[in-house]
């Protein structure tokens, strides 16, 4: 009897020791502030996914609590792979964000986040991240390298630019960057294009030529926009082509105002009428590139 007593203590002892270990780089936390809805009940929590929360936490003054405290995280086998921090006042991205290399799922939307740190492109398995309603002005070229990457929602940010790395993104679906103040779009967007399910591109300031492959960019505010193409010159409010342009007679018209330098760049003009019109000012240099 007393054998089989101190038997059953012995195990008991080795099952609470074997109960408290967990893999390298993953520590046992009991009690974690989860529930079924977002927890497999697994106790052991890789450590690298929790300091990327601490160090949220560190760098951004409105959040509160412990790693496991703040938003709305999703863990599977002790590794982070969902994370929704929505509207908390966020306004820095930690760099180490790139160790958290089994999320699928990003969240950061309606903060105050200005800036996306390149580590951003280490997180491979990403699927969907949403950035909307941000202050965010460019985006980092290692976003190309998200090939896993369905939804990439920026409306509403400050972009000026796409890098041309997004033509990278060979699985995305969804591209969303509604409101920004975008003046251009990168050629290589074309290369995932036809893979695009839903795009949304307007309220921009995004002026023609256009990439090849997109024929309407929806609503923009082109106020800023040049009447003319590359290929043109603008005089007294014509387009006119730069290179096929050989005569050009605006008598009688009535034009205002100074001779535009601009019409030096008529390459291949070889005649020139202006007369009566209502010119003033010095005829300006640049014409006498044209002799």
């Amino acid at each position: 009897m007393k054998k089989t007593f101190i038997l059953l203590i012995l195990s008991m002892v080795f099952r609470s020791v074997g109960l408290s270990q967990c893999d390298e780089g993953f520590i046992r936390i009991d009690d974690p502030p989860l529930n079924e809805y977002n927890w497999d009940g697994y106790n052991c929590f890789y450590e690298s996914d929790l300091n990327v929360l601490s160090d949220f936490i560190q760098i951004n003054p409105s959040l509160t609590g412990e790693h496991l405290d703040i938003g709305w995280q999703v863990w599977s086998d002790g590794r982070l792979e969902s994370l929704t921090l929505y509207a908390l006042q966020i306004t820095s991205v930690p760099d180490n964000i790139g160790d958290l290399n089994s999320l699928n799922y990003l969240d950061l939307h309606f903060n105050q986040i200005t800036s996306i740190p390149e580590t951003i492109g280490e997180l491979t398995q990403l699927t969907e991240i949403y950035l909307a309603v941000n202050q965010i002005g460019t985006l980092p070229e290692s976003i190309g390298n998200l090939s896993t990457l369905l939804t990439l929602n920026i409306n509403d940010n400050q972009l000026t630019s796409i890098p041309e790395s997004i033509g990278n993104l060979g699985s995305l679906e969804e591209l969303l960057l509604f409101n920004n103040e975008l003046t251009f779009l990168p050629e290589s967007i074309c290369n995932i294009f036809p893979n695009l399910s839903y795009y949304d591109f307007s309220a921009n300031y995004i002026c023609s030529p256009y990439p090849d492959c997109i024929e309407n960019v929806g609503f923009q505010f082109t106020d800023d926009c040049p009447n003319c193409d590359d290929s043109e010159v603008e005089l007294w409010g014509e387009c006119y082509s730069i290179e096929n342009t050989t005569e050009l007679d605006l008598s009688y018209i009535g034009v205002t105002g100074e001779i535009p330098p601009e019409i030096g760049n008529l390459i291949n003009l070889s005649s020139l009428i202006l007369k009566e019109n209502q010119l003033s000012g010095e005829i300006p240099p640049e014409i006498s590139y044209l002799m």
